[in-house]
């Protein structure tokens, strides 16, 4: 199986008991480096998939948490105001060999898990909870009011 065809399985059967951040969760609900997750839609019109590499308590859009992931083609890529679910033992199975780059090869090159956001705030460690919350992704809402007729 392609990697396409592997990720629209796990994306179309989500393990709704799974979730493990956001929309409603009370904080990381045991999520550990190296989960594997799938993400809600994004703004690049996609459901991501990849391992975590670390999370920022409260720096995102309208307070949400930061989810850093680690997708399949090793780029890293930053996530605030969306929802993650765990993938079960049977998907991360079949998930893991698609992925070149691994957890266990991301904390032998960076034992310290340091990372940066677009080149600034770089932090050490998994969860990181900041001192000055400054918000680091934003985002706009707009709400159009319509009349009945």
């Amino acid at each position: 199986m392609t990697y396409n065809d592997v990720a629209g399985y796990v994306r179309s059967n989500r393990n709704h008991e799974g979730m493990v951040i956001g929309l409603g969760s009370n904080g990381l609900n045991g999520l550990k480096f190296g989960d594997f997750v799938l993400g809600s839609f994004n703004e690049r019109g996609e459901f991501p998939i990849g391992f975590v590499v670390q999370v920022r308590k409260g720096c995102g859009a309208f307070g949400s948490d930061v989810v850093i992931l680690r997708e399949h083609n090793e780029v890293l890529s930053s996530h605030s105001n969306q929802a993650f679910w765990k993938l079960p033992d049977d998907q991360v199975e079949m998930i893991r060999p698609h992925f070149e780059y691994l957890p266990e090869i991301e904390l032998e090159e960076n034992p310290d898990i340091m990372y940066s956001i677009a080149g600034e705030r770089e932090y050490s460690g998994f969860l990181v909870i900041e001192d000055d919350h400054e918000e680091i992704a934003t985002c706009s809402m707009a709400i159009t009011i319509t009349e009945d007729k």
